[in-house]
């Protein structure tokens, strides 16, 4: 076995005290997010388990992802829960809280070989797991049901890595089990869990210390071995299930690589993760987002810290963690991530982890225990509040949804509904950017329209409209965005015969002119204030 000092040793009580810390801070963040009710994607995803079973979505050809995992815990919530929205939040809750201690046990472990004293590296880890329930960045992977995949790959990641650094430092070879075991289920979770097996391997080089010994080294050559095997074996599954290696968003999307995404890799999804949600400002006709200023300040601490405190820094173990926040970063480079608003931020959930241990690691290094509580609570209170705030964005989206998803319930006539417009998001938080036409089957039954055809969506305030519709003639009506910005067609969710007859026009000040060809039994509504209104109809009688 490798050798290591009972520093290293995590005791039972320790690990308890942590995880009801996490625990408090998790619920403190995020239990308003209980009353959330179902949004979006949540709709197509449970209507699909419900009705296909396990497998039901994100399996297979067809697909272009590979989930079984997630797919099988969405099912699984569907099965104890049904339609209740506060049983699947409690599970997301609970699953954030497990990830925030295991980031704190990691943190444990990489302090620990960083030669501080048992107390602090104690305290250290603490932090880790408290900055990282706190970080405003995770409500929508936390918050949002449909983010289960970025939290099981979060999950079982974290459970991979902690299993793999201790078997490393020398716990029996059942850790390494554990690990080749958590890695699969992170790959079956969601795509970007790839880099997994990569951060691992660059740990297991960079850090160092660890293979002073020749036992080391072996472990080590087992490790990687292992990794590589698991990584090729998965490659191969998706090309014998979907056809293909790179799915997803396709390989014009994942597989760009210009100075744009570098700049994304290496500043803004770093920055991203530090200072969330600031907005961008304007310098000599330039637009950067906020976050930048955040993550230069901290780059300019770390360094004076590394000229101050050289000699006491583990610059391996420092290394190899913010290596492992690029590389978690690379499978998700290319999408996007806003600057003023939580949307995309579920794909920072890992990399963010990274961060906050390469972080704490410094800190631990160079820091009094109490400067890093002092610290540690001034990053954290704030996050607190700045989750439960955006927490009520999310409860604001789920009370439009419900109220739009029972106004439809009162159409019971008509075949077939032509939305002329639809909310998007609120203040970030996603209402119906997808899933109006499953929430319509799940909720209103058989009695329910036939076919719900949203045509533009848009974003919306709790107290204002963002576009408004006039009908001139039946099938002929004018949306103008209140804000002078065209809202987006819907064309993803709009099939080849219906598009036919759909036609739009471009007007003055941004207008645009939609002409529908309907048929028997078809009607035209618009959306305001949380609810439909049915403007026109067809013929009643059916062909």
């Amino acid at each position: 076995m490798c050798s290591h000092n009972r520093t290293s040793e995590i005791g039972v009580r320790y690990v308890a005290a942590c995880a009801v810390a996490c625990l408090v801070c998790v619920l403190l963040g995020y239990g308003r997010s209980l009353d959330a009710f179902f949004v979006s994607d949540d709709f197509d995803i449970i209507l699909s388990v419900a009705r296909d079973g396990p497998f039901g979505i994100w399996a297979g050809r067809g697909s272009d992802f590979l989930r079984p995992a997630a797919a099988l815990s969405m099912y699984v919530d569907h099965a104890f829960w049904g339609l209740d929205h506060r049983g699947y939040h409690a599970v997301s809750l609970l699953i954030h809280a497990l990830c925030s201690l295991l980031v704190a046990m990691i943190a444990f472990l990489m302090t620990s070989e960083a030669n501080t004293s048992r107390r602090r590296a104690e305290t250290a880890a603490l932090a880790a797991g408290l900055l990282f329930a706190a970080l405003p960045t995770h409500d929508e992977p936390v918050i949002w049901i449909s983010g289960r995949g970025d939290l099981l790959a979060g999950l079982f990641s974290l459970t991979a890595i902690l299993s793999s650094f201790s078997y490393l430092r020398g716990a029996r070879t059942w850790s390494l089990l554990v690990a080749l075991l958590a890695t699969t289920f992170a790959l079956l979770s969601k795509e970007a869990a790839v880099s997994l097996p990569i951060m691992i391997i660059a740990y297991a080089y960079i850090s160092g210390g660890l293979m002073s010994s020749r036992v080391g080294m072996n472990r080590r050559t087992i490790v990687v071995t292992c990794q590589i095997t698991l990584l090729a074996v998965y490659l191969l599954t998706r090309r014998l299930i979907l056809g293909y290696f790179v799915g997803g968003y396709g390989l014009s999307v994942h597989g760009r690589f210009d100075m744009e995404v570098l700049g994304k890799l290496f500043a803004y999804f770093p920055s991203r993760i530090l200072a969330p949600a600031l907005g961008v400002v304007e310098l000599q006709g330039v637009v950067f987002p906020l976050s930048l200023v955040i993550y230069a300040i901290a780059i300019a601490a770390a360094a004076a810290l590394l000229v101050r405190c050289r000699n006491r820094i583990p610059v391996g173990v420092v290394l190899a963690s913010f290596s492992m926040t690029l590389i978690s970063i690379v499978p998700v480079m290319n999408l996007s991530v806003v600057a003023n608003s939580s949307e995309g931020s579920r794909f920072l959930y890992l990399p963010s982890a990274m961060m906050v241990l390469t972080l704490v690691v410094v800190a631990a290094s160079t820091l009094a225990r109490r400067t890093i509580v002092i610290l540690t609570l001034t990053f954290a209170l704030p996050g607190l509040m700045l989750t439960h705030h955006s927490s009520g964005h999310w409860v604001e989206a789920g009370i439009l949804a419900r109220r739009t998803v029972a106004s439809l319930g009162e159409i019971t006539e008509l075949d077939r509904i032509w939305l002329l417009n639809i909310p998007d998001s609120l203040n970030g938080a996603y209402v119906f950017r997808t899933g109006i036409d499953s929430a319509n089957k799940l909720f209103n039954g058989v009695d329910a329209v036939h076919r719900v055809i949203p045509i533009l969506r848009h974003p919306v305030t709790p107290t204002g409209e963002s576009v408004m519709s006039e009908r001139l003639a039946r099938g002929r009506y004018t949306l103008q965005p209140s804000d002078g910005a065209a809202p987006a067609p819907c064309y993803s969710q709009i099939n080849e015969n219906e598009s036919l007859c759909l036609r739009f026009e471009d007007l003055e000040h941004n207008g645009l002119l939609v002409s529908i060809e309907g048929t028997a039994a078809d009607g035209i509504a618009s959306w305001s204030s949380g609810r439909l209104r049915l403007l026109d109809t067809w013929s009643m009688e059916r062909p």
